[in-house]
């Protein structure tokens, strides 16, 4: 039913320019068809135990089959913008030097 309100509302919004390019002028309706591609996503939902949801994510990873965009969008977040926030974490947040380790002084032995 989501699909015929959907297709419904696209053909009305943009037979009256209700939909609007960054420019100002109304989406036309010739490109209606391509307009129309679209995807649902659903609110997500929190596990009872994430730890394990993560490592069968990891498992379904390296077995190929689930991608981190299905796993994301399971979630209710697109990947894209999950891929964006973590580049801007990348460039904002330093990353932290490595620890610092003693090396003992091989003269030291001798002494």
């Amino acid at each position: 039913w989501l699909e015929t309100i959907f297709d419904s509302w696209l053909t009305m919004a943009l037979a009256s320019g209700a939909i609007r390019m960054p420019n100002g002028s109304p989406l036309p309706m010739a490109k209606r068809e391509k307009f129309a591609a679209h995807a649902w996503q659903f609110r997500g939902w929190q596990s009872n135990d994430p730890l394990k949801d993560v490592q069968a994510f990891r498992e379904e990873l390296d077995l190929h089959v689930n991608s981190r965009t299905r796993y994301t969008a399971e979630r209710g977040r697109e990947f894209d913008d999950v891929a964006r926030e973590i580049a801007l974490e990348a460039q904002t947040v330093p990353t932290p030097a490595p620890a610092a380790t003693l090396t003992p002084d091989p003269g030291a032995a001798d002494q």
